[in-house]
């Protein structure tokens, strides 16, 4: 239709009435716009006579078929006044397109505001670590790990001995950039995050030996507690995101933790034996079998080890009872040491 519009304007010969209505219905169809096309008709009808527009069929429609009508001069500049100018009509079509994108435009806007802009990350300015600090770094970190290796080695495997190993790659991590300054190559920089680091692995290390040392025979709920709080703090350590806060917070909780689990009751004699109990006997076992193959074997007679080696049997079936409990651990410990005596005492074979 819009096709047909432009060869009418172009080909015919249009009345100063007709050419603005043609011109009005083809901006209403490009423009999508029905308000225009509603105003050519309403104009069209409201002009004495004007019944039709021209036709838009195929210009071999008869003459005598398309009524035209003259009208007086005012009558046409009346609708040429209504039909609006191409520069009215591309303005009226910016203020709608403004309209439209405006709403979206202050969306965009309050979005924007609403949205934080992340603070900047400064790293907190301390004194910088002497070659001397380093060393003494160093040399705890090291200590710490002789005695964990040294614990891990005589005392059964507890719950948090399994992540020993990534703590001991940690240390080594460590030392290592502490031994650059030590040296005097140069600074660090992060002192305060490396000192944390250093003083967490320490105070592990220290609660490991003060629970092998004086919580042995503590009920299993201590023993339980204490390695969850272990393994909470070698998890932290051996993260390169941790911050001193929280390097220090695992500091806290290893000594908070080890002062409550002090609290509770010892073991009594017809509990279940821990593994920390059993360590005992287990370690009692293995002392008589060394003992006895190096003190008895070759030197007794035969009878004589025959009954040293049934009261190590026994031992062990009581090491290997799931419900075994404390007065049984110690008996059987009890029981090796005397059947060992007994057997060192006897008459040596010549």
């Amino acid at each position: 239709m819009c096709q047909r519009l432009k060869q009418l304007m172009h080909a015919r010969s249009l009345s100063r009435l007709q050419k603005p209505l043609c011109n009005l219905i083809l901006k209403g169809i490009i423009f999508m716009n029905k308000k225009f096309v509603t105003l050519a008709v309403a104009a069209a009808i409201a002009i004495p006579g004007m019944t039709i527009l021209p036709a838009l069929a195929d210009d071999e429609v008869p003459a005598n078929e398309v009524s035209t009508v003259d009208v007086t001069e005012p009558a046409a500049d009346a609708v040429a006044a209504a039909a609006p100018q191409s520069d009215e009509v591309e303005a009226a079509d910016q203020a709608e397109d403004a309209e439209t994108t405006e709403p979206a435009e202050e969306e965009a806007a309050e979005s924007a505001a609403t949205e934080e802009t992340p603070a900047p990350v400064t790293a907190e300015r301390s004194t910088e670590l002497t070659p001397s600090e380093a060393q003494s770094a160093i040399d705890d970190i090291n200590a710490a790990v002789e005695t964990l290796k040294e614990i891990q080695s005589e005392e059964p495997k507890a719950d948090w001995s399994k992540e020993f190993d990534k703590l001991f790659a940690t240390a080594t991590e460590l030392t290592q950039s502490l031994a650059v300054v030590a040296g005097g190559y140069q600074t660090l920089a992060n002192p305060d995050l490396i000192m944390a680091r250093t003083h967490l692995i320490v105070e592990i290390g220290l609660t490991v030996d003060k629970s092998a040392n004086n919580l042995r025979y503590k009920i299993q709920k201590a023993h339980v507690e204490l390695g969850f709080s272990v393994t909470r703090a070698i998890m932290r350590v051996a993260n390169i995101g941790a911050t001193v806060y929280q390097l220090n917070d695992s500091i806290s909780d290893l000594r908070a933790t080890y002062e409550r689990v002090s609290t509770y009751r010892d073991l009594k004699s017809t509990d279940t034996a821990t593994i920390y109990v059993k360590d005992l006997l287990n370690k009692a076992i293995w002392n008589t079998r060394v003992a006895r193959d190096k003190e008895i074997l070759t030197h007794k007679n035969f009878r004589t080890y025959q009954t040293l080696n049934k009261e190590i049997t026994k031992a062990v079936r009581v090491w290997f009872k799931a419900k075994a409990t404390v007065a049984e651990c110690d008996a059987a410990i009890a029981k090796l040491n005397t059947a060992y005596a007994t057997a060192y005492s006897a008459p040596s074979v010549r």
